[in-house]
């Protein structure tokens, strides 16, 4: 048995500090210090990309509900979109593209879905991705039309995987 104490501290607690060029166990790692940091700011097309696949996929089921917009806002205030364009101004985007998927079914919100192109091959499509996964889990009961919407737009951002339907 090892003594308790005499295991190695974890990176973080050891005083050591990681940047996107070293790791634990890099042969040659760099100086984290001179590494400026990396941060993702959303674009306005990407903010916009990302309400727009929010409400596509709250709207899918026919109700959008109170816990998807609260999931959108989480998700806009995890990753710096809330701070960098307000709340006001995301929720009345959110408002006008719910009023925009609403009342289109499976066939024209796929159609719709391809203004989510522009963001595909950018540093965003993983976000718009991601928050229409997220909106979709919000209310608990992930229906058929948000599955086909949800790989619809990772289709659409250049992230298509196996299909979520039959997993292949």
């Amino acid at each position: 048995m090892s003594n308790p104490t005499s295991r190695s501290k974890p990176a973080s607690q050891s005083g050591q500090v990681f940047s996107r060029h070293t790791f634990p166990g890099a042969a040659f790692p760099r100086a984290a210090s001179s590494d400026p940091p990396v941060t993702l700011q959303p674009s306005r097309a990407t903010a916009q990309a990302v309400v727009t696949a929010a409400a596509m996929v709250a709207c899918a089921d026919g109700h959008v509900a109170r816990s998807e917009r609260r999931s959108l806002i989480r998700f806009l205030s995890c990753h710096g979109v809330l701070a960098r364009y307000g709340r006001a101004e995301l929720l009345a985007a959110f408002e006008l593209a719910v009023r925009e998927a609403a009342p289109l079914n499976l066939e024209k919100a796929c159609t719709a879905a391809d203004g989510l192109r522009s963001v595909a091959g950018r540093p965003g499509a993983s976000l718009v991705a991601l928050v229409a996964t997220q909106v979709a889990l919000a209310d608990g009961v992930t229906w058929p039309q948000e599955i086909a919407l949800l790989e619809v737009i990772r289709d659409r951002v250049g992230l298509a995987g196996p299909d979520l339907g039959t997993g292949q």
